[in-house]
């Protein structure tokens, strides 16, 4: 009896595998025209009865896992009837399938004073805040893929698979978990879903600019609906409609919207970006198509289960010309689970993707070529041949008067790479780090003549610099030396030691760097600056909080000032050009205590991008500390404050720029410690100086105040100069005021910088010549005075 048990069980086992076994099928084939044959790319295929499915590539081919069989898998395409297969345990693995399209009807020609597609808007847009408002959370299966082409072939593949989660009021967060990319991409290079655009969204961000979503209850507003035609499909009728931006001026899409009448929902989406779309220099143009489909799943809400983008860049900068980027972005979101609780783990951190490390070294589902979406011809090509040779560099070589500098590069670049291993080169890497290295220090004006020196630079440990350096100066007939020696003296606080011996500058701080005014000088012009010889001593520390990106500094210097004279006059371009002397400072000892506290970033002068910050300094020099001769309490703020104004949508929307610099001395400072407010240097005029200064002012209590607001290509857009928009050329309002009281100060009648009474200048300024230059015209308003100059364009 236990031998026929036995043989039962055995039996009854087997039959469970083999049921087993037959439950899980995969299927997959090609999308295509029932009539033409051509292949449809981006038709959906899914699982009737659940969020389960996939998209075809761009060949129209698809792959399907069907968990349970038999199943009914659905195949819809917009504009063809769908087709329904039952699939079991015996169809075959290889299923392909043919779409009837559809009749197109025209709409009938109504003379109304509004088109029929803007009723039809109004109802999508109605019915999506209604289910929007019930959508609280979801979580959804993602594959992810990036490709990479020049106009000969796929140069990059990156993949991912990755759980997607979604909350109405955390946002989004993306798990990844498995990847694969061709050789030479980086290991931690990743490609993620999450970034990707959703059309039923009010705002939809494409490169950074925000974009008046087609269904946002702003639609109407600023886009132009026209009903193209309707078509039959599943009992039901999709209507085609055109869309089109009403403005210029905001971010908006055009293209061609798919809407189900039954549900007055959107189930497909191809677009592109308006006119208003613009980027900075060096990008020249960017073309972007853009294709979505949504599916409901049996329920109200309408998730999106795919994302195409296709974009074309041209990058140009004056001398280089680079190859057309062409690269391709897909993304299919299946197995949805809607309005179910996500871990609060996920928003513990502010990290939207995040690499589940365990789970991808054990993946191996796209290793084995297990994909929701099927490799096409050129992917499978370029997995196939694509090595780490293939750098990005060297597949966009540039063409032009410059290229030979840069295909150099290329070249030692590409012998590096194929003589090293990666993990010798990052260890090469890191040995020539801490050997340093050693970089010319060279300048000239009227009291050094010719500096001919050199900086060694080294970062020995984390958190320890060394640095060290010298040189001759050809007119003073002396050698000058730098000290500096810096190490970690607990968490996020570093402490350090500089000892000079050279000539300083006046002003301290600059807005122009020495080797400006040395090119200058050299061709004729007035030298900016005054010089006295300083020897001495600082030692400090300073704290950072990087958590509200701030910045402490307590400082004591021992320093010795002393008067330099002027040397020379020579100059390349001018040989009878006379320099004006060197004045003369207040020598003597100096001791004092500093402290500094730096909120944000000032940024520089020649940036590009505006900043926000807040820097203020206090220094208390203490008669007899250190042998000090003098006695004085300096204060200085300096604060920098950005913020749009109109057309905040845009990846760069207009903005307004402030700078502001004031201070005060109480006591007798050295003439040499005096404030300072700032100028031009010749032709060129940066933002945070006055533009129809030649020079700078100096004082005992000073006040000087920077302003422009940036109206980037709008007024030249408005105007419908398209040349200039298309050229990147901006418009710029600025102005300025400043002024310096001389107060107690020692300086003899006809001596030092000081203004008679308040500065004050405005402007217009040209922005994007070349793409990164600015020419500024301003006109002084308290005496009569122009000024034209140059600057750096402010791209961001």
């Amino acid at each position: 009896m236990s031998r026929l048990h036995a043989l039962i069980a055995f039996c009854l086992f087997a039959v469970g595998e083999a049921h087993t076994l037959a439950q899980e099928v995969r299927i997959h084939g090609t999308v295509r025209d029932a009539r033409t044959g051509e292949a449809l790319p981006l038709a959906n295929v899914w699982i009737e009865g659940t969020y389960r499915g996939t998209t075809s590539n761009a060949q129209g081919q698809y792959s399907l896992l069907i968990p349970h069989v038999p199943a009914t898998v659905q195949v819809r395409y917009i504009g063809y009837h769908s087709e329904r297969i039952v699939v079991t345990a015996a169809t075959p693995e290889l299923v392909d399938i043919h779409l009837r399209p559809t009749v197109v009807e025209l709409p009938p020609v109504v003379v109304t004073s509004e088109d029929p597609a803007v009723a039809i808007m109004r109802e999508v847009i109605r019915r999506k805040q209604q289910w929007r408002g019930k959508l609280r959370t979801f979580a959804a299966e993602a594959f992810s893929r990036f490709s990479v082409s020049n106009d000969t072939a796929m140069v990059m593949i990156l993949e991912s698979t990755s759980r997607l989660f979604w909350d109405g009021t955390r946002g989004s967060r993306e798990v990844v978990t498995s990847r694969i990319q061709t050789s030479n991409v980086p290991k931690e290079a990743m490609i993620f879903a999450v970034g990707f655009p959703n059309f039923y969204d009010d705002d939809v961000e494409v490169l950074g600019n925000k974009f008046v979503g087609v269904t946002s209850p702003e639609a109407l507003d600023h886009y132009r609906f026209v009903l193209l035609g309707r078509r039959g499909m599943d009992q039901g009728i999709i209507y085609d409609i055109a869309v089109s931006p009403k403005t210029q001026l905001q971010p908006c899409f055009s293209g061609t919207l798919a809407v189900l009448d039954s549900a007055y929902a959107l189930v497909g989406a191809e677009l592109q970006p308006g006119n208003a779309l613009q980027l900075p220099f060096p990008v020249e143009e960017w073309q972007v198509q853009l294709r979505q489909h949504f599916h409901s799943f049996g329920q109200e809400f309408w998730l999106p289960v795919d994302m195409q983008e296709h974009g074309e860049v041209r990058v140009g900068v004056p001398g280089l010309r680079f190859p057309t980027i062409k690269y391709d972005r897909l993304a299919r979101l299946t197995d949805y689970q809607v309005n179910v609780p996500l871990p609060d783990s996920l928003y513990a951190r502010r990290r939207v993707v995040s690499l589940d490390s365990l789970v991808v070294q054990q993946d191996t589902l796209l290793a084995r070529g297990v994909r929701a979406v099927p490799l096409t011809e050129p992917e499978l090509v370029a997995y196939q041949r694509v090595d780490s040779t293939w750098t990005l560099q060297q597949q966009f070589r540039p063409k032009g008067p410059l290229a030979r500098l840069v295909k150099a590069s290329v070249r030692a670049e590409s012998r590096e790479g194929s003589e090293r291993s990666e993990a010798a080169e990052t260890r090469a890497t890191r040995r020539k780090s801490n050997r340093g290295s050693v970089l010319p220090d060279l300048r000239y004006d009227r009291v050094d003549g010719l500096h001919l020196g050199a900086v060694y630079q080294s970062r020995p440990a984390k958190g320890w610099q060394v640095q060290g350096g010298g040189g001759y100066k050809t007119g003073l007939r002396q050698w000058s030396y730098q000290l500096a020696f810096a190490a970690p003296a607990g968490k996020n606080t570093q402490a350090w030691v500089r000892h000079l011996h050279d000539t300083a500058s006046r002003p301290a701080g600059s807005l122009y760097p020495r080797v400006f005014n040395s090119l200058l000088n050299l061709f004729g012009a007035a030298d900016y600056f005054d010089y006295f010889w300083l020897t001495g001593t600082t030692v400090g520390l300073t704290h950072r909080v990087r958590r509200w990106d701030l910045a402490m500094e307590v400082a004591v210097a021992a320093e010795r000032h002393s008067s330099a004279a002027k040397q020379t006059d020579f100059a390349l371009l001018s040989p009878r050009r006379c320099q004006h002397p060197n004045p003369l400072v207040d020598e003597g000892r100096l001791g004092s205590v500093r402290f500094k506290l730096t909120v944000g970033g000032l940024g520089s002068a020649w940036s590009v991008t505006s900043h926000k910050g807040l820097q203020v300094e206090v220094e208390r020099c203490l008669r007899g500390l250190f042998g000090s001769d003098f006695s004085f309490t300096s204060y200085r703020v300096e604060a920098a404050y950005a913020t749009s104004t109109f057309v905040r949508r845009r990846l760069l929307p207009n903005r307004l720029d402030l700078r502001l610099v004031a201070g005060m001395i109480e006591g007798l400072a050295p003439r040499q410690r005096l404030g300072t407010i700032e100028g031009r240097l010749a032709f060129l005029s940066p933002f945070g100086g006055l533009r129809t200064l030649h020079g700078w002012y100096e004082g005992k209590k000073y006040l000087g105040l920077s302003w422009e607001h940036n109206f980037r290509t709008v007024p030249f857009e408005l105007l419908d100069l398209r040349w200039l928009v298309d050229q990147g050329i901006g418009l710029l309002v600025h102005g300025g005021a400043a002024r310096t009281w001389r107060g107690d100060s020692s300086f003899r009648e006809g001596e030092g910088h000081f203004s008679a009474g308040f500065h004050q200048e405005l402007g217009l300024s040209l922005s994007g010549l070349l793409g990164f230059l600015r020419c500024d015209v301003t006109r002084r308003l308290d005496r009569s005075a122009w000024a034209v100059g140059l600057s750096l364009a402010r791209l961001y």
